[in-house]
């Protein structure tokens, strides 16, 4: 799959959104954080749905509050030296994922993975996952957060 333009608040933009910046309308306001991390291609359909401007994203890009940037490809897990940094940096990634993918349904999600104490519990926690990420995001996007996450938890092809 191809690398996607995604959406990305940029220090200026967030520091403006915590500082409630009047030069940012409520609507580009609320663009901003609905639009964070999303395709390019979503975009255009959230600001006519906010109301927002024609010219949104031009205003903001003129001010120096967003930018794109290219959709990461899966990296390859880095090197874990034990057990809690292991499971430290996999329960990170589930919540990211979930924030990203589920919209509101990620706060049970994340309560899920605060509740996991084990990486054996995180494994429970993949079949509740990517059907939820497929859903979103697409059988491509699934299976590369599923080949990212098994090599993380260090499962093979079960």
């Amino acid at each position: 799959m191809a690398s996607e333009e995604v959406f990305r608040k940029s220090p200026e933009g967030q520091a403006a959104l915590d500082a409630r910046d009047k030069r940012i309308s409520a609507r580009l306001r609320a663009l901003m954080l609905m639009s964070e991390g999303k395709p390019m291609s979503q975009f255009a359909t959230t600001a006519a749905a906010l109301g927002a401007p024609p010219d949104a994203l031009e205003q903001l890009v003129r001010l120096g509050f967003v930018r794109t940037a290219s959709s990461p490809a899966p990296a390859p897990p880095p090197p874990l030296e034990d057990a809690y940094t292991r499971f430290r940096t996999v329960s990170g990634l589930f919540r990211e994922i979930a924030a990203d993918v589920l919209g509101l349904k990620a706060f049970f999600f994340i309560l899920k993975v605060e509740k996991a104490s084990t990486l054996e519990d995180l494994r429970e926690l993949l079949p509740v996952l990517l059907p939820a990420v497929a859903k979103a995001r697409g059988a491509d996007k699934a299976a590369s957060v599923e080949a990212q996450l098994r090599a993380m938890l260090q499962l093979g092809d079960s």
